[in-house]
C-alpha cells in the first residue's frame, strides 16, 4: 500500500467547486445569448453592461454594426468605452435615455432581479426594441440549489449579496464574487448604491 505525502493530497473547499459551477453556468448563459443574437446586425443594446467584456462578444456574435451599452457604475463604465461600447449612463429604473425602436437586439442579462419596478423595465425594453427584434433576457433561479441553501441557513440569495462591494456585507457569508472588482456595485433593490459614496 503506498502512502501519499500530506502535500500531495489536494483538498478541494466548498468554494472552489461553487466558484467552478458559477464559472460554467456563467459562461452556458453568454454562450446561449450568442448563438440567439448570432448573424442580427445592426445596432444592440445591453442593458447592464458592465465593463463590456461581454458586450463585444456577444457584439462579434449577433454581427453588429453599433453596440450601445447603458451601465450606472461609472467605475466600470469607461472600460465599457475602452472596448469601444458606446456607453449611456442609465439607472434601469427609470426611463434609458435611448430613442425608441434604436435596437435590433436587446439584452439584459441578470440585471432584472436587481430592479425595483420590473414592468417599466419591460415596457423599456418593448420601446427601445425595433417591431421584430430580439431580446436575450436571462435571470437567476431563485429555486437552484446554491439559493435553496442560502435560503434554508436564513441567507440572502446570491444574486443580492453578489453585488456589494463590501467583503463582509450583511447577507451571505458563502457569496462569491462580493467585492471582487468589476462586479455590479449598486442595487436599487437592496437600498445600496456607490452613487453618492
Amino acid at each position: 500500500m503506498a502512502i501519499r505525502k500530506r502535500e500531495e493530497v489536494k483538498t478541494t473547499s466548498f468554494s472552489s467547486i461553487a466558484g467552478r459551477v458559477w464559472e460554467s453556468a456563467t459562461e452556458r448563459t453568454q454562450q446561449n445569448i450568442r448563438d440567439l443574437l448570432q448573424g442580427v446586425g445592426g445596432t444592440l443594446v445591453d442593458f447592464g453592461c458592465g465593463d463590456g467584456a461581454i458586450t463585444v462578444g456577444i457584439s462579434a456574435a449577433g454581427g453588429f454594426e453599433r453596440t450601445i451599452g447603458c451601465e450606472i457604475d461609472d467605475e466600470v463604465d469607461s472600460a465599457a468605452a475602452g472596448r469601444g461600447v458606446e456607453v449611456v449612463s442609465a439607472d434601469l429604473n427609470e426611463r434609458v435615455p435611448l430613442p425608441d425602436g434604436i435596437a435590433q437586439a436587446i439584452v439584459a442579462n441578470q440585471i432584472i432581479e436587481h430592479l425595483r419596478d420590473t414592468d417599466s423595465f419591460l415596457e423599456e425594453i418593448k420601446r427601445v426594441l425595433k417591431p421584430g427584434g430580439v431580446v436575450a433576457l436571462s435571470t437567476d433561479n431563485m429555486s437552484s440549489w446554491h439559493n435553496l441553501l442560502a435560503a434554508s441557513m436564513g441567507w440572502q440569495p446570491f444574486p443580492l449579496t453578489n453585488i456589494s462591494r463590501l467583503s463582509s456585507g450583511v447577507g451571505n457569508p458563502l457569496a462569491l464574487h462580493r467585492g471582487s472588482p468589476g462586479r455590479r456595485s449598486s442595487c436599487s433593490t437592496c437600498g445600496y448604491s456607490r452613487r453618492g459614496d
